[in-house]
């Protein structure tokens, strides 16, 4: 059964048939130039941020100097916050201080009791785990899961817009900001020191705002394995919500060899919804899109995600010539498979239910995965 319309969108990025047109037109008419008379400038933003002026800047805790690599690398980065109270974020953005250098940062909220003492070259950690000893690696990685509140996507490419009016995402007191860079592979090494901006609400929101992760850590347990040269490996993940949610927005995310991502709603009487459908999938420009209005999901519904892999030569962006195998991992080279419903905050009681539901699931994917 095909899904139904997917929903309008705030900010809205796409460009209409006419424009796309007109660029067309342009291009085939060899690149004329317009009234000259009025020239046309590119738009000014206040202090050079997309948003205006920031509530908060942060500098990164020392600038990240990455010796020449052929690989790409992922380092987790802590800003340190730590506020005696709630406060209520409608965006962040990000300045790199090298251009080229990040192909996309992931931003979390953390506990400000993580580990992250690694500071053997970079700042930060080179990995997200939970701490403590004693326990199984399913229950770490379903704790690191349960710790880890993702609050938006960073890429140099696609803007970043705050949540929708009277939202926000809540960052708890006592915690801290995780910024996961994503870095391009460089020969001649690079320093990256860039500049943290955080937009907070003035007011506490009518709604505050969280993810819902299917399938959750990037499906670190999912089994992801696609084959070398397989022009489209589809990857396919379902989570039954055992309460009813309200949705604001969906954001996916895969790396260079992610095709197309599509996220949709099997509702208690079979009818099937489309929430969130990219199908050009570009890591470069992957971002938060939030709905011109938002979708209520009953309980019993089922979030589906299927995501599409190309591993053949003529993905212009794979990174191995010629393919190889590729399975699950945080870096170039190697693949992860998610999208979030933004969502909002259940009441405690839901919450709770919620999260059970999300690590019955997690074990239940872990254990397929080491019975293989």
């Amino acid at each position: 059964m095909a899904a139904s319309g997917y929903p309008d969108l705030l900010h809205d990025p796409r460009l209409t048939g006419r424009q796309m047109s007109t660029i067309v037109s342009w291009i085939d008419a060899g690149t004329p130039a317009g009234n000259i008379s009025k020239p046309a400038f590119p738009p000014s933003f206040p202090a050079s941020w997309m948003l205006g002026v920031p509530d908060l800047t942060l500098s990164l805790p020392r600038a990240m100097s990455l010796p020449p690599d052929t690989s790409a690398r992922v380092f987790n980065v802590v800003l340190y916050m730590n506020f005696p109270t709630d406060r209520w974020i409608t965006a962040i953005d990000y300045q790199p201080s090298s251009h080229g250098l990040l192909s996309h940062a992931v931003i979390f909220a953390a506990p400000a009791a993580l580990n992250v003492d690694d500071e053997d070259v970079l700042p930060g950690f080179a990995g997200l785990a939970a701490t403590g000893t004693g326990a199984s690696i399913g229950q770490r990685l379903a704790e690191v899961d349960r710790s880890l509140e993702p609050m938006g996507v960073w890429t140099p490419y696609a803007r970043v817009w705050p949540a929708p009016d009277r939202t926000a995402l809540r960052l708890p007191k006592g915690t801290n900001l995780v910024i996961q860079f994503h870095a391009r592979p460089t020969d001649t090494g690079a320093i990256e020191d860039g500049t943290v901006a955080v937009y907070f609400s003035k007011t506490a929101p009518e709604t505050s705002l969280t993810s819902l992760q299917v399938p959750s850590s990037l499906g670190i347990v999912a089994g992801l394995d696609i084959p070398a040269g397989e022009p489209r490996a589809v990857f396919k993940e379902e989570l039954t919500l055992p309460i009813d949610v309200t949705v604001f927005g969906a954001r996916g995310h895969a790396h260079e060899l992610g095709k197309d991502l599509k996220l949709t709603a099997r509702l208690p009487n079979g009818s099937l919804r489309g929430l969130l459908w990219i199908d050009r999938w570009d890591t470069r420009w992957q971002q938060s899109y939030y709905f011109a209005a938002p979708i209520k999901l009953p309980k019993g519904t089922k979030i589906q995600v299927e995501i599409a892999y190309d591993n053949s030569p003529a993905n212009s962006r794979n990174p191995s010539s010629p393919p190889r195998r590729v399975v699950w991992g945080p870096g170039l080279g190697a693949e992860v498979s998610a999208m979030d419903l933004i969502i909002a905050t259940p009441a405690p009681a839901d919450a709770a239910v919620l999260a059970s539901a999300r690590t019955a699931r997690f074990r239940e994917q872990l254990l397929k995965t080491i019975l293989k």
